[in-house]
Parts: C-alpha cells; structure tokens; sequence
C-alpha cells in the first residue's frame, strides 16, 4: 500500500513539472497593433477574371472563364490581345446564326495577337464559331463547333496579315454551313498551322479547305490524324486561284476520310504538297474520287491506301508518288517488287 502511495505521489510531481514547464514557454498576452489578415482573398484563390456575359472583349492579358452558358444576337467574345487564356469551363457561347457574327474572334480588330489558349466548351449558331486573323501562336482545344451559319473555324490571313503558327488540337467541328475548317490565305499569308487529332463532320461544303487566292499564300500547314467523314463536298480541298494565289508545301498525313461527296482527298492547282499515309473509303457519288491531284504538279503522294471509290487514284503525271498496289493475296517478297516498296499506295 505504501509503495502505491510513493508511485501516486511521485506520478503527481511529474504531472505538475509538466504542466508548469508548459506554462513557460511564452506569454499568452497577443501582440500589440492590428491583426493582419490571415486568409487569402478570393482574387488570390481565383487569380481569373469571369465572363458571365456577352458581347465581351478581351483587351489586357490573363486568364478568363465562362460562368454560365452564354448566348447573343451579336458577336460572342473578341480577344485583342496578346497572353489570353479563354476558358469555356464545359459551358456553351450561342448566337441567332447570323452571317456577320463571331462566336470568337481572334484578332478581328486588325492589331495582332500571339500566344494565348482557347479551350474546353462549345461555339453554336454564329456566322462564323471561331474566327482568327492576324493571329498566331494560340492553341485551340477540346471545343465542340457546331451548326455556325458559314464555317466552323476559319484561319484568315487576309489583307496582307499572317495567320500563323497556330494548333487545333481535339476538337469536334460538325454541322456547319460552309467549311468546317478554312484556312484561307487571301492577299495576306496562313501558314504553319497545325490542325490534329479532331473530328470534321457533316459540313455543308468541304471539311477542310486549304486556299491560297490574290497573290495570298496558304502555305505549310499540316494536317494530320483527323477523322473527316459525312461532307457535303470534298473531304480535304486544296486550291489557289488568282494572279499569284498560292497553296503549297502543306502536308496531309495519317487521316481516315470517308463519305465524303465525290472526293476524299482534291489537289487543285496547286504544287510540292505531300498526302501520306491517309485512309480513304468509300466517297460518295456516281464518280468518286479517293485522292485526285489536277491542274498542279510535283505533289509527292505515298503509302495511302483507297478503297470503295469509282477511282481511287487520279494522280498528275509530274507528281511523285509510290507504285499503286492493286492486286489481292499476298504481298511480293521480291525486291524491287512494288508490294514490297516501303512508298507504295494500295487501291482496292
């Protein structure tokens, strides 16, 4: 009994060490002047500035979101300035389909602008879904264009600007009146763009159109990985027309084209594109066309392969092009043998 006095007694001391060795360690009296203020504010959480209406214009560089879904009977968002990244939050820019309308516009004020991001929503009923002229460096991304009155996108290096450097990446262009994509280089210059990994559907004339006309250049770009299925005219359109139109060096590669009206692929006039590595089937029409190349030259045109269409291959004579396999079983192992050419296109 005693011994468990001894170890209370002692258990007791050691408490109150404790304790009044915790009571040491500094005053409980707070400092003198005001608090300062301990949370961030709600600009510092959300460092973006909200769009919840619309027409907007975009002037100074940031960051900018949609709040809601937006509609209106006029333009939708302009960016004018260089640094803009334009979020659409999954959330939909509406207008009444008038042709004179933009759901957004790039540089549609004459200044250029560079280097900035529009991504994640939807752009319906405008004149045209989204606009870029005099623009360069923006990415477009994970947008849904859809049932504008003329094109989806249209990339205009028109009066004597540059449209350039841009990428279209992971986007569903559909249901358009016109083009689902037009690049468009008319007295001034598109070239460089990158448009890949997108869905081209359902549009009212070409899915893509590639245009080089009075003395304008649309020149460089690349198309590549897309789907391009179900439009009204051409799956793919190059052309150039005018005194000094160019349409040149673009590259078209690694594509699945199918149901288009009468071609998949049309070279038009135009000269030194490369069509590589695309699949085309079944176009649609009494005579169609997989990939035709006409009124141009020294095109270079391999390792496609066409099938279903009236005339898969209408190639000029001054292209460059790999052998056109067209017979059934096994491939030649011979050397020299065109199955075996790692450049030939194959037709079915």
């Amino acid at each position: 009994m005693k011994t468990r006095t001894r170890i209370l007694s002692s258990l007791g001391l050691l408490l109150a060490g404790a304790v009044e060795e915790g009571f040491a360690q500094g005053s409980l009296t707070p400092p003198a002047g005001t608090p300062a203020p301990a949370m961030r504010t709600l600009l510092q959480v959300e460092p973006r500035t909200p769009i919840a209406a619309l027409p907007f214009t975009i002037s100074a560089p940031g960051s900018y979101y949609l709040t809601t879904n937006l509609t209106t009977t006029g333009d939708g968002i302009s960016i004018n300035s260089d640094g803009v990244t334009l979020d659409l939050m999954g959330f939909t820019l509406s207008g009444n389909n008038s042709g004179g309308y933009y759901g957004v516009a790039l540089g549609a004020g004459g200044t250029p602008v560079n280097n900035g991001v529009v991504r994640n929503g939807a752009i319906r009923n405008f004149g045209e879904g989204l606009y870029a002229s005099a623009c360069q460096s923006f990415r477009v991304e994970q947008i849904t264009i859809y049932s504008n009155k003329n094109s989806g996108i249209n990339l205009s290096g028109s009066s004597s600007k540059v449209c350039a450097n841009n990428v279209i990446r992971d986007c569903m262009i559909t249901g358009n009146g016109y083009c689902g994509v037009y690049l468009c280089g008319n007295v001034g210059v598109c070239r460089g763009n990158t448009l890949a990994d997108c869905m081209v559907v359902s549009n009212s004339s070409a899915g893509i159109n590639l245009f080089g006309q009075n003395g304008g250049a649309c020149n460089g770009n690349t198309i590549r990985n897309c789907t391009i299925n179900d439009n009204a005219y051409y799956g793919i359109y190059l052309t150039a027309s005018g005194a000094g139109g160019q349409c040149e060096g673009n590259l078209l590669a690694d594509c699945t084209l199918s149901r288009n009206a009468m071609r998949g692929i049309w070279l038009s006039g135009v000269y030194g594109n490369r069509v590589e590595g695309n699949h085309l089937y079944g176009q649609l029409g009494a005579n169609s066309y997989g990939i035709e190349s006409s009124g141009g030259s020294r095109s270079l045109i391999f390792r496609n392969t066409c099938v279903g269409q009236t005339n898969n291959f209408s190639l000029s004579s001054s292209d460059t092009y790999g052998p056109i396999v067209t017979a059934s079983g096994a491939l030649s192992t011979t050397n020299g043998a065109a199955g075996l050419s790692p450049w030939a296109n194959f037709s079915r």
